[in-house]
């Protein structure tokens, strides 16, 4: 059983942590449990571990998970819950923060490394795999990119909402080279840096395999859509296959369904202004956010089966 090294502290309030090895078994019982509390606070959780036992960044050997918090998510729970079956295909352990109600969800997202990261690899790659969710950038916490933050155990207000969903899989792979590390960005904790960060990122096709791409474009339908959200499709295509005909020709197929305005004749010129766009691009995040907008239904079995036929032929 592989074992991750993570670092514990007493009270918000000290920075003295020790080290401990924990299993991921035990990782997702101790995260789907939650206690009553007066307030906010007690023992933390770090997930990653330092040279000596003080929680300073300078003294981070690296981190073993990930972890994401989401304060700003628009709907429901069982929403949020379903995005996050979709988007995280592998293990991972959620579970409610103080402040949560369904309505209002406030949840974190643990999730086991497939290796160690820097503090720097920890800071791309943490935006890196926020940007290719369904869940829209804005919905996570900027904290979630910072090697050094600490989390609190489950807890919740006598009384209060709380919420846990755990899945067992496999980890998150981590590429041997991370977007965003090799490019040099100099990057911190301030709104300016992540801001950088982001839109060095965003330049990035989504980590997605085609049979996701078609799934989400069958449950978006053509007929319901206005003139500029179909070109923001076309722009989004356009991206994610870098301008290859394999994005155009999903595009023509996609808009041919609209039997009344469907015009083929028009879209390879379209097609080719788009290599003159300027700006922050249109990439396929907004074509997953408008269909779990509009209600659309994707073939998440399906494409989950895609993904495993993958896997077994590498």
């Amino acid at each position: 059983m592989k074992t991750y090294n993570l670092s514990i502290g007493k009270t918000e309030s000290s920075n003295k942590v020790v080290t401990v090895v924990r299993g991921w078994q035990h990782i997702m019982k101790q995260l789907s449990t939650h206690v009553v509390a007066a307030k906010k606070g007690g023992k933390y959780l770090v997930g990653g571990y330092y040279k000596g036992d003080v929680r300073k960044e300078e003294f981070m050997v690296a981190r073993t998970l990930l972890v994401l918090d989401i304060d700003g998510y628009v709907g429901s729970i069982d929403d949020l819950a379903f995005d996050l079956e979709i988007s995280v295909p592998g293990a991972f352990v959620a579970y409610s923060s103080y402040r949560h109600t369904k309505t209002k969800p406030r949840i974190r997202v643990v999730l086991p490394l497939s290796r160690e990261l820097t503090p720097d690899e920890y800071r791309a790659f943490a935006m890196n795999f926020m940007l290719n969710t369904s869940i829209p950038i804005e919905a996570f916490d900027k904290c979630s990119t910072v090697p050094n933050q600490a989390m609190f155990l489950p807890q919740h207000p006598e009384g209060g909402e709380f919420w846990s969903m755990a899945k067992d899989g496999d980890e998150v792979l981590v590429p041997d080279v991370i977007h965003g590390v090799e490019r040099h960005v100099t990057v911190d904790s301030s709104d300016d840096a992540l801001d950088e960060l982001s839109s060095v990122l965003a330049n990035q096709p989504l980590d997605i395999t085609p049979e996701m791409v078609d799934a989400y474009l069958s449950a978006l339908d053509p007929t319901n859509v206005e003139y500029d959200t179909w070109i923001k499709v076309g722009l989004a295509l356009f991206h994610q296959f870098q301008g290859s005909a394999a994005g155009f020709e999903r595009w023509v197929a996609w808009s041919s369904a609209d039997g009344e305005r469907f015009d083929e004749s028009e879209m390879p010129n379209k097609w080719r202004s788009f290599n003159s766009s300027s700006g922050t691009p249109i990439t396929f995040a907004s074509i997953m956010h408008w269909v779990k907008e509009a209600g659309g239904v994707v073939a998440v079995d399906n494409m989950f089966e895609s993904l495993l036929l993958e896997a077994a032929k590498v």
